[in-house]
């Protein structure tokens, strides 16, 4: 005797058409951690500059200084040394001064006594009370002349990245879920109308909308569960070896996939809202179809 549970009433899980849905939706979602990842990363690192740049200020003493180079040099470290919030005050040696201006070691060598401007860095305490453009201000007055790079510029740059990765972010998650909803519905549909007269010998012996729903609900569930682990389980594999390359490769610290607690939560999350999502359309799909017949 064939048992009652054996009986598929809807047999939707038979479809041709479903068999290529999980693929669909382990690609999604390994794409979606990948993207997830990439700008998690630079967004970290975006902002680890950001904050050390806004509180960081050179002081150029140029080459017209070169007969009291060493009394401008020493009021601006005396000024910088007296100034309460400034955590770090360095005078670039002519090693640095070199990388800075591109000159190859062959080449220093060749001209020692080269003329060099002295460049002196300082990072300021983000906690302190005195700001960049007040000790701006005060450097043009203890030495007027002197060239002063507070990063602004380069501030606002990289503020502006982040927030396009950020929209970029948004942009991607938004084109996965529009492809998730529209691939449900489809095979939703497809489904309800090539099992027409099972459904309509469900209906006349009583079964309510919502049982049917909770018949393709369920087959949903399946699918997308089964393809969004799939996606999940490739994806973090996938992380590591391109962590483990970028490395190798000498790719800027920048640019590589670091994963970290909140990443992991958000690589998490991401397989179960495309279950979640697939789930809901699917009842939704059923629902309006069923309801408008």
């Amino acid at each position: 005797m064939v048992n009652k549970a054996d009986i598929e009433e809807v047999p939707i899980a038979k479809d041709p058409i479903t068999r290529l849905v999980p693929w669909i939706i382990s690609l999604l979602v390994l794409l979606l951690c990948l993207v997830l990842t990439a700008a998690s990363s630079i967004g970290t690192s975006v902002q680890r500059w950001q904050v050390g740049m806004s509180h960081r200020v050179n002081i150029e003493i140029p080459l017209q200084h070169e007969v009291d180079r060493d009394r401008v040099t020493g009021a601006v470290s005396q000024y910088l040394s007296a100034t309460p919030g400034i955590s770090r005050i360095e005078i670039a040696d002519k090693t640095k001064l070199y990388s800075l201006f591109g000159v190859s070691p062959q080449q220093a060598a060749l001209y020692p006594d080269f003329p060099l401007p002295v460049i002196i860095e300082a990072n300021l305490d983000p906690e302190a009370i005195t700001g960049v453009g007040d000790i701006v201000a005060q450097l043009q007055q203890v030495s007027p002349g002197v060239r002063i790079e507070t990063y602004s510029q380069w501030h606002d740059m990289l503020l502006l990245l982040r927030q396009t990765l950020q929209v970029i972010g948004y942009i991607f998650i938004m084109l996965i879920a529009f492809t998730v909803i529209i691939m449900i519905t489809l095979i939703t549909r497809a489904g309800l109308a090539s099992h027409q007269e099972n459904i309509s010998i469900l209906r006349l012996i009583g079964a309510s909308n919502g049982y049917i729903a909770n018949k393709f609900q369920n087959h949903a569930f399946r699918l997308s569960a089964r393809g969004a682990i799939t996606g999940f389980a490739l994806a973090l594999p996938i992380s590591w070896i391109l962590n483990l390359a970028s490395v190798y490769l000498g790719i800027p610290e920048m640019l590589r996939p670091q994963v970290d607690p909140v990443l992991m939560l958000g690589m998490v999350i991401i397989p179960l809202f495309v279950v979640l999502l697939s789930v809901c359309v699917s009842r939704f799909a059923v629902l309006r179809t069923l309801n408008c017949d």
